[in-house]
């Protein structure tokens, strides 16, 4: 084991034990027993926003199905299904969690369709994702206006989507055109044949995947409607406006504290900052905030679960395989 692999768990507790401490300031501050009151009111809408969260989850299988069958890869989409889970719940425990997710999927799905499609198509995921997320902050913006929120916050929202489409754009390069040949590399022939795999795996790809990026754009939207039926679930004033800031307010809490597990207080307290724009109180934001996490973790069990069950099936499997050949 390397130092730095050494040091990987103790940062991940580092930055965890600071969102906890982060999520205990905001919840005092916003007042505790009011905090918890609104909970405790927003728990019979609780059903349809996990129904909705479900329905983000399957956008993002549909997107997966969409890449795979324009590489002619036959994967079946159930096992993508519970990759995705998988990947879910890996992706809220673990810092950086969309990059560990989409590791995870790649590992999970390399036995349907080979290690070098699954990591490509891992790749295109996190780059559409990242675009996804930029093409959702247009109508913010335009949220944000609305509702007057301050010039900072709107330009805060400006250059968050410029950075993510950025971003997304720059990753799809860098696959289509990542090196594979080379002096160097012909040191590490393993490495390069990994490389060479995995750029014909992307090429692969006749075009743009307009339908999967289309499918995570829905997920995104999806989200606004979570936020918007929460916002309805505490008790605050509904407003068109209001689920899209949130919504913004969301990936920026996301985008900063991205190295926290879950973004464990980091999400309380962007929204506790910024509840005048979403339009609430600084307790109803917070209570907003704690019930997507709410709604995370209980689909992050279900996402264990399917861990569970997978190895259960494949023991199983190699029993019964077993047995007949005995």
């Amino acid at each position: 084991m390397t130092v730095a692999t050494a040091r990987r768990p103790a940062l991940g507790m580092a930055a965890l034990g600071l969102g906890v401490l982060a999520l205990y300031f905001v919840i005092k501050q916003a007042g505790t027993a009011q905090t918890l009151s609104l909970l405790w009111r927003a728990l019979p809408l609780l059903p349809l926003a996990l129904a909705i969260e479900g329905g983000r989850i399957m956008a993002e299988v549909m997107a997966a199905r969409h890449l795979f069958a324009m590489q002619r890869s036959a994967v079946p989409t159930r096992a993508i299904f519970r990759a995705q889970l998988v990947g879910y719940a890996v992706g809220n425990v673990l810092p950086v969690g969309r990059m560990a997710a989409e590791a995870t999927k790649a590992s999970v799905l390399a036995r349907h369709a080979g290690m070098a499609n699954t990591t490509a198509v891992a790749a295109v995921t996190q780059a559409l994702h990242l675009i996804a997320s930029a093409l959702i902050l247009v109508p913010c913006v335009v949220a944000a206006r609305s509702a007057s929120a301050s010039f900072g916050l709107t330009a805060a929202i400006v250059g968050q989507g410029v950075v993510l489409g950025a971003a997304g754009g720059s990753i799809l390069l860098a696959a289509y055109f990542a090196p594979c040949e080379g002096r160097l590399l012909r040191r590490f022939p393993k490495l390069m044949n990994a490389l060479v795999a995995f750029r014909r795996a992307i090429r692969s790809l006749p075009r743009f995947p307009f339908a999967a990026l289309g499918w995570l754009v829905a997920a995104r939207l999806s989200q606004v409607v979570l936020l918007g039926v929460l916002t309805r679930a505490v008790g605050a004033g509904f407003t068109i406006a209001g689920p899209f800031v949130a919504q913004a307010v969301l990936l920026m809490g996301a985008s900063v504290a991205d190295v926290v597990p879950g973004q464990i207080g980091a999400f309380e307290a962007t929204f506790a900052l910024f509840c005048g724009a979403i339009g609430m109180s600084k307790a109803n934001a917070v209570a907003v905030a704690l019930l997507v996490h709410l709604v995370q973790v209980l689909w992050t069990v279900v996402g264990f679960g399917a861990i569970v069950v997978g190895r259960a099936v494949r023991t199983a499997q190699i029993n019964v395989s077993a047995t007949l050949r005995a």
